[in-house]
């Protein structure tokens, strides 16, 4: 018998042929089951999320509106504040420095007025070259009697100076000082004496005007009563 298949010879009693192993009755003989292979998963592609802009809300241009008008509010007045300052701060230490120097001038009047009353009562005026000692002699001649208190000090805390007498020669530029002649000084907000020289043909020439914190540091000289170096009044 032949294979109706393959057409191959096959014995009797075989069931298959043995070249194409198709069953004797003509049908293929059944090939062993294969597992599935797996398949390779591919993730699906997916486009990215579009997310349309939205216009602002009012209420939120509303917040940003506010936040740029407060900001701006808080700049100027800062800016105000500074250029307020800039012209306060100097105008309260200028008048600061005049109130100091009207007192100190006060001062050198008192003085000086109370030598010259002391020079009424007694013809001739205490002894003083300097600065006033606390417990001296011309602290001692003067107070409580023609002056209740005796300053010692300007109103900038420097030593108020005296000279009677011959001890006013030399002393800007004076010269030819009698027994009777009294000069009382405060060398000013710096405590140092000026260059400057008294001409008894310009009495006026010793005066200044405050145009500016230098003038505060000038000398203070009242000589006989008669102011020869201070502002103008």
């Amino acid at each position: 018998m032949f294979c109706s298949n393959c057409g191959s010879k096959i014995d009797d009693g075989a069931a298959f042929c043995i070249q194409c192993g198709a069953r004797r009755s003509g049908e293929p003989a059944s090939q062993p089951a294969r597992s599935p292979q797996p398949q390779p998963q591919h993730q699906p592609h997916t486009a990215p999320e579009f997310r349309p802009h939205t216009a602002p809300s009012a209420a939120a241009k509303k917040s940003s509106n506010t936040g740029i008008i407060v900001a701006l509010a808080v700049f100027g007045g800062l800016v105000f504040l500074g250029i307020v300052s800039a012209i306060a701060v100097p105008n309260l230490l200028t008048a600061k420095q005049k109130a100091s120097q009207k007192n100190t001038m006060r001062g050198i009047t008192n003085i000086s007025t109370a030598l010259a009353d002391y020079y009424t009562d007694n013809g001739t005026v205490p002894a003083a070259d300097g600065s006033i000692a606390e417990n001296g002699e011309l602290a001692a001649a003067l107070s409580p009697f023609y002056i209740k208190v005796l300053p010692l000090k300007d109103d900038w805390g420097n030593p108020y100076l005296v000279f009677c007498g011959e001890a006013c020669n030399g002393r800007y530029g004076l010269r030819d000082c009698q027994a009777d002649d009294i000069l009382v000084v405060s060398w000013g907000k710096d405590g140092i004496s000026e260059s400057w020289t008294y001409d008894p043909e310009d009495e006026q020439g010793g005066l200044f005007h405050n145009s500016g914190f230098a003038d505060f540091e000038r000398d203070l000289v009242m000589f006989n009563g008669s102011w020869i170096r201070a502002p103008h009044n």
